[in-house]
């Protein structure tokens, strides 16, 4: 398929690409910034419960 990322498409292993935020105002990284270790975590989570699975 012709939609493919380079970094997922190039690789010997299973990959992802994770894109959490685009900030453009100080106020987008304010937020950013209070929630990213909650979203870092969520994350985590959701990977390893696919890898056991």
């Amino acid at each position: 398929s012709g939609n493919n990322y380079y970094v997922n498409s190039n690789t010997n292993m299973p990959s992802i690409l994770l894109e959490v935020g685009f900030v453009t105002s100080e106020e987008d990284n304010r937020s950013f910034d209070k929630s990213l270790d909650e979203n870092a975590e969520a994350i985590a989570d959701i990977i390893f419960e696919s890898i056991k699975n």
